[in-house]
């Protein structure tokens, strides 16, 4: 008997003890540093969203390419030219070799830049051709506006993303995207390109922070340690640079990896990075532009985004620095 009460007595302090310990570990810890993105705004202003120009390589991927070609088993990465991203669309057309050819074999190149006629997409979608068959197979053919946009963009140079145009078989360099890191105390880190006002709006810098900006630049000919010029730029400006600051990259050898940036299975691999030891050196309190300018050597410096480059693609490359 004398057991069983002291048994029950034991279970109610049990109790209060587990209740002491639990309340104890839901205190702050006053050494874990304040998140540098609670207080994240842009500053009250707005992004624009208005809508690509349906001429230039965003626009046909939108209103083209990711709603008529990249259909399951067809252009969604099981064939090229792989439809799935802007990026991706841009990189299996562009000075790409024909495989599927006409029978007289005409054609050299999916796009070739500033000549529509010798372009075998072009050809793919106007064909009357019953063996080749006009694209898209599985949908209705292209209007005569969607044709007139189609032609546009590679009778301009079939652009990039960023607006450059591209000139000559051996392709501009491509800047395939750009991670952002902050550091606090040198212990802890942020990833900061992921703190957007919204899905394609800038991104969130807390002034004074050890930050690290890192780029991605991928050439078909060139070593990406032998790329040169690799200086990033910083505007208030988003269309002028002439007074921006200027930064320049270095290159790593160990690259830094950032998993499934790309998507799932797809890492995202840096080597190339500007350094902020005491942070941004900008204004406080301001929207700021980047554009990264680099050379494969052969072609004239690439800028991305260039000044012809949609607006959703010139704030995605733009970052609010914070008080």
């Amino acid at each position: 008997m004398n057991q069983q009460i002291q048994t029950r007595m034991k279970k109610p302090a049990f109790a209060w003890a587990m209740i002491l310990l639990a309340a104890i570990g839901c205190q702050k810890n006053e050494e874990t540093p304040k998140n540098p993105f609670e207080t994240f705004n842009n500053g009250g202003g707005n992004v624009e969203t208005t809508p690509p120009d349906s001429a230039s390589l965003v626009g046909l991927h939108a209103y083209i390419f990711s709603r008529s070609c990249a259909q399951p088993a067809c252009h969604d990465g099981s064939f090229e030219p792989d439809f799935r991203t802007v990026q991706s669309t841009y990189s299996t057309l562009v000075y790409q070799p024909v495989v599927k050819n006409n029978a007289e074999q005409t054609f050299k190149y999916r796009v070739v830049p500033g000549d529509v006629e010798n372009s075998w997409l072009h050809e793919r979608v106007v064909t009357d051709d019953a063996v080749l068959g006009r694209m898209p197979l599985y949908d209705q053919p292209l209007t005569p506006s969607q044709l007139r946009a189609l032609r546009k963009w590679i009778s301009d140079g079939a652009p990039d993303i960023f607006g450059n145009p591209t000139r000559s078989p051996n392709r501009l360099p491509e800047l395939k995207g750009y991670a952002g890191f902050l550091w606090w105390e040198g212990i802890y880190e942020w990833r900061c390109d992921t703190a957007r006002d919204n899905q394609t709006g800038n991104f969130y810098i807390r002034k004074g922070l050890p930050t690290e900006l890192w780029f991605d630049v991928v050439d078909d000919s060139t070593a990406i340690e032998n790329m040169g010029v690799n200086e990033l730029w910083l505007s208030y400006d988003r269309y002028d640079f002439s007074a921006a600051r200027k930064f320049t990259a270095e290159y790593i050898p160990t690259p830094r990896v950032v998993k499934d940036f790309y998507g799932p299975g797809n890492d995202g691999v840096f080597h190339w990075r500007v350094r902020f030891d005491d942070g941004v050196p900008l204004e406080g309190g301001r929207l700021v532009y980047m554009r990264y300018r680099f050379s494969d050597g052969h072609n004239p410096t690439t800028e991305a985004p260039g000044a012809a480059a949609p607006n959703g693609v010139m704030f995605y490359y733009s970052f609010w620095l914070g008080h």
